[in-house]
């Protein structure tokens, strides 16, 4: 989709997002000034259209200072404007580190050229009683926005792929003690760290050496997008070094061969030439025959022609003022005193040079590191070294306590919260004359026609089911649901589709119900026909399968798009029922349509929570039941 931007002309992209932006501070002023009611679903989408937007095409958006300016203001107003007690509400005055804040964002959105999306989350992370927020559907999508922009703006997708954005290690990983302990420690309740020493790995290639620190440090962050992870060791290490060349104690350059002079150009200084005519302005180039001290020949003239500028008792610029008795004084001293501390200096050099070490003594020995004295030795040090542990911090680090236990299942649990929307999609393909369910089940991939081939292409990436490590969407690992599956993700989103085509038919059995299992629990079905009558929505029979978009390939070149939704579904795009759209954008139109269908189907469920609120509340509830209610001295030291 980034490469169809680039054909795209970029005041095209600057309006659109500039027009999103504009709605959303729109909607938010209209609702603080005048109290209407306001759509906080929509007002949600439009701020994940923006981070779509932003995601797809940052470079030219972040670049453009005032265009980023306008969505920052617009991500601030949901962030701080939707609480109660905001003076445009009828209170008699905002709370003044609130304004600070405001200040401060509108000051560097227009100033800086980056955009202030750390001052955003600042704002975000700001302890906000949640009984004050009016919006909090607005305000839990602006909080998702910001710190999706802070981690994966211009990061994704990263060296791993796209379907790994968050780290899969461990506490307990690379670690052969059984039992071992780390330190857990929550920044601003938002942000957990845990911090834990792993043995460094052996080297078979490499000889042991005893300044090869026997541990290093591990690092683990989690917080409400995802969880990621640094191994950080110690810089200092010779091993990888040049040998050191020996070098003997020379301190006199006695029997030394010196490097030849650097030779320089005009070694007396140029003569002044007196000048003739005092009314010729001197030239600012050579245009003498003989070189001449330029510098003297444009005071002699100022000093004739101007001789308001000589200073009292000089008669002419060009010739130096005779020294104060007192200057020419200090200058003595200052001589006397240097040529005795060259004396001096030749004096010491000597005794040192009489007194030189023996030769095996010449070799300069590495400095030794010094050992650690305890445990989690190198993880203080990377605290420290962080800055976490400074009087700064005060207030906003604190240690996690209680059960290890506890900890360890509750951030288990943190980890097993996916943090990207998960969506599955059924494919269904009809050949001609197919009409009824048991023969469009038992369709395999030898029935594809090449167009139905380079659509199943198209709408997403085979991905191996053996070795894939993202969302799986059902699928089996062992081959019993095929091989390969059609794959697509982006930072917000992982889909997988169930593509009946892909799975193994089961000649035994005619109702083919391995695949039905997967196919009828999908929300979602894209169908495929090539059958010359519509397509009948009941044709798979399940109490899912809430939308249908139904594709049919056209005999010049196009695709006709028919959808069909549940009663209890409203109406969504951006394909829409009738439409004709060409092969270039079927795919992508097609994937959208299925992101927006399955968020009309889960959003209206009860009880349904999306991946950032979940992960964020799982994150709370583990700093209300853990966190130490321990002052700043404390804290130092229980680490140290």
């Amino acid at each position: 989709m980034g490469d169809q931007f680039k054909t795209v002309d970029p005041s095209v992209i600057s309006a659109v997002v500039e027009s999103v932006a504009a709605n959303v501070q729109k909607e938010l002023s209209d609702y603080r000034n005048k109290s209407f009611p306001v759509d906080e679903p929509l007002v949600a989408d439009q701020l994940y259209c923006l981070l779509e937007w932003l995601l797809v095409y940052g470079d030219h958006v972040c670049d453009h200072v005032k265009l980023i300016g306008k969505v920052c203001d617009a991500l601030e107003g949901a962030l701080v404007g939707v609480v109660k007690g905001d003076a445009s509400m009828g209170a008699s005055s905002r709370p003044s580190n609130r304004k600070r804040k405001s200040n401060v964002v509108r000051q560097s959105s227009t100033t800086a050229d980056e955009a202030p999306f750390e001052v955003l989350y600042a704002a975000a992370i700001n302890v906000v009683d949640p009984s004050t927020v009016m919006l909090p559907q607005v305000r839990e999508a602006a909080e998702n926005v910001v710190l999706h922009l802070l981690h994966f703006l211009h990061n994704v997708p990263g060296k791993e792929g796209i379907d790994i954005l968050t780290s899969f290690i461990k506490e307990t990983d690379d670690n052969e003690k059984k039992g071992s302990k780390c330190l857990h420690f929550v920044h601003n309740d938002n942000v957990l760290f845990s911090f834990v020493e792993v043995p460094t790995p052996k080297d078979d290639k490499k000889e042991e050496n005893k300044e090869t620190p026997k541990t290093f440090s591990r690092v683990i962050v989690r917080n409400s997008i995802g969880k990621y992870s640094w191994d950080t060791t110690r810089l200092f290490d010779y091993e990888n070094m040049d040998e050191l060349v020996s070098l003997p104690f020379q301190f006199q350059d006695d029997g030394v061969a010196q490097p030849p002079p650097v030779p320089r150009d005009g070694e007396a200084p140029l003569a002044p030439k007196p000048m003739e005519d005092h009314s010729e302005i001197p030239h600012n180039t050579n245009t003498y025959k003989t070189e001449t001290d330029q510098l003297d020949v444009l005071l002699h003239y100022l000093s004739h022609t101007h001789p308001d500028c000589l200073p009292e008792g000089i008669k002419t610029l060009n010739v130096p003022a005779d020294c104060a008795e007192t200057q020419k004084k200090r200058i003595d001293y200052t001589e006397q005193s240097l040529v005795l501390q060259i004396e001096e200096d030749e004096q010491m050099i000597q005794k040192m040079q009489e007194n030189v070490p023996p030769p095996q003594y010449w070799d300069m020995a590495c400095p030794v590191p010094q050992l650690p004295v305890g445990t989690y030795h190198y993880c203080r040090t990377l605290l420290s070294h962080l800055g976490l542990l400074s009087c700064d911090n005060l207030g906003a680090i604190s240690l996690l306590a209680g059960d290890p236990e506890k900890i360890e299942r509750s951030l288990t649990q943190l980890d097993r919260t996916n943090s990207r929307e998960m969506i599955k999609v059924g494919i269904i393909y009809l050949k001609e004359g197919q009409e009824e369910q048991y023969g469009v089940l038992a369709n395999s991939a030898k029935d594809r026609t090449p167009p139905f081939y380079e659509f199943i292409r198209s709408i997403g990436w085979p991905i191996d089911l053996e070795t894939h490590r993202a969302y799986m969407g059902g699928l089996d690992s062992k081959g019993t649901t095929g091989i390969t599956a059609p794959y697509f993700a982006t930072s917000t989103t992982e889909m997988i589709f169930h593509d009946i085509t892909s799975m193994p038919t089961s000649s035994s059995e005619a109702g083919q119900l391995h695949k039905k299992r997967h196919v009828g629990n999908d929300h979602v079905h894209v169908v495929w026909t090539e059958h010359l009558r519509d397509y009948n929505p009941t044709t798979i029979q399940s109490e899912f399968n809430d939308v249908h978009i139904v594709v049919y390939p056209l005999s010049n070149g196009l695709f006709k798009i028919h959808v069909f939704q549940k009663e209890n579904v409203e109406l969504f795009g951006p394909l829409m029922h009738g439409m004709c759209v060409t092969k270039e954008v079927l795919p992508s139109l097609i994937r959208a349509t299925c992101v927006m269908g399955n968020k009309y189907v889960r959003y209206t469920m009860e009880g349904y929570v999306t991946p950032y609120a979940s992960r964020r509340s799982l994150l709370t509830q583990i700093v209300e039941r853990h966190k130490a209610d321990n002052d700043f001295r404390e804290l130092i030291g229980s680490v140290f």
